[in-house]
C-alpha cells in the first residue's frame, strides 16, 4: 500500500548522481524555473513508475513490482529529466569539467 515511498526516496539521491556527478545543469529559464524542471522530472518518474509496476507486477510482488521498476525507472531518467526540464522551458546541458 505504501510502495510509493520507494520510488519517492529513491528518486533524489538517483538525480542528484545524475544531475551532479555528471556535471549535468539546467541551462535557460530562471530558478523556478529550474525547481519546477525538477517536480515536473519527478512527476513524470513516478509516471513510469506507476506504468511499469502495473506491467511487471506479474513477476512477483518484490522483484517485478518494486527493483525492476525502480532498476528501469532508473535507467530511463536521463529521458525524463531532459522532457521535465523541456516542459518549462528549460534545458539539461553538460558542463565542462574543471580542473
Amino acid at each position: 500500500m505504501l510502495e510509493w515511498l520507494i520510488p519517492m526516496c529513491a528518486f533524489f539521491p538517483f538525480t542528484a548522481l545524475y544531475l551532479g556527478a555528471l556535471r549535468i545543469e539546467p541551462g535557460g529559464g530562471r530558478g523556478v524555473h529550474q525547481v519546477l524542471g525538477l517536480l515536473f522530472t519527478l512527476v513524470i518518474y513516478l509516471a513510469v513508475w506507476r506504468a511499469l509496476h502495473a506491467a511487471l507486477s506479474g513477476v512477483g510482488p518484490i522483484l517485478g513490482g518494486v527493483v525492476l521498476t525502480i532498476v528501469v525507472a532508473t535507467l530511463l531518467l536521463p529521458l525524463e529529466a531532459r522532457l521535465g526540464y523541456l516542459v518549462v522551458g528549460a534545458r539539461l546541458k553538460r558542463t565542462a569539467a574543471a580542473h
